[in-house]
C-alpha cells in the first residue's frame, strides 16, 4: 500500500449525515436530507465523487465546478475559490470564462467531508499520473 494511501486509510472519518454538512436550511425536509444522504452514499467510490459533494455543499453551478482548478483550492485555509466558468456560446461551443462580477468571484469555505473528499481525488491523481509516468518510460 502506498504511503499516501495509509495516510489517507489513517486520517480516514466516517461519512457525515447530510444535515451536519449542508448549509442551514429551514425549508430543507427531512426527504430532501434521505435524498442527499442516498447521493452521498451512493457515489462513494464513483470518480465523480468529489464533484457531487461540491455540488451539494458549495451551491456551485455546473459550469463553476468544472472549471475548477488545483490552484483554485486552498487546503490550509479549507476555502474554494470561484474564478471562471464554462460556458456555452452560440456558434463557438463550450468556452472557460472569468467571472465578470465580485458576486462570481468569490471564495467559499469548505466543510471538512469536502477537504477530504479533495484531497482523496488528488491523491488518486497523482497516482494515475505516477502509473501513466512508469508506463510511458518503458
Amino acid at each position: 500500500m502506498s504511503e499516501l494511501r495509509a495516510q489517507r486509510s489513517k486520517h480516514h472519518i466516517g461519512r457525515p449525515k447530510a444535515q451536519d454538512i449542508l448549509p442551514q436550511n429551514p425549508q430543507r425536509s427531512s426527504g430532501e436530507l434521505e435524498q442527499i444522504q442516498q447521493l452521498l452514499t451512493s457515489a462513494k467510490g464513483y470518480h465523480l465523487e468529489t464533484l457531487f459533494v461540491l455540488a451539494l455543499v458549495t451551491g456551485m453551478r455546473r459550469g463553476e465546478l468544472l472549471a475548477l482548478k488545483w490552484k483554485d483550492v486552498n487546503f490550509a485555509e479549507s476555502t474554494l475559490y470561484v474564478r471562471r466558468a464554462f460556458i456555452e456560446v452560440a456558434r463557438k461551443g463550450i468556452i472557460e470564462t472569468e467571472a465578470k462580477t465580485a458576486k462570481g468571484r468569490r471564495s467559499i469555505r469548505l466543510p471538512p467531508l469536502a477537504i477530504e473528499s479533495l484531497k482523496s481525488h488528488r491523491t488518486k491523481q497523482l497516482e494515475a499520473q505516477l502509473r501513466k509516468a512508469r508506463l510511458e518510460a518503458r
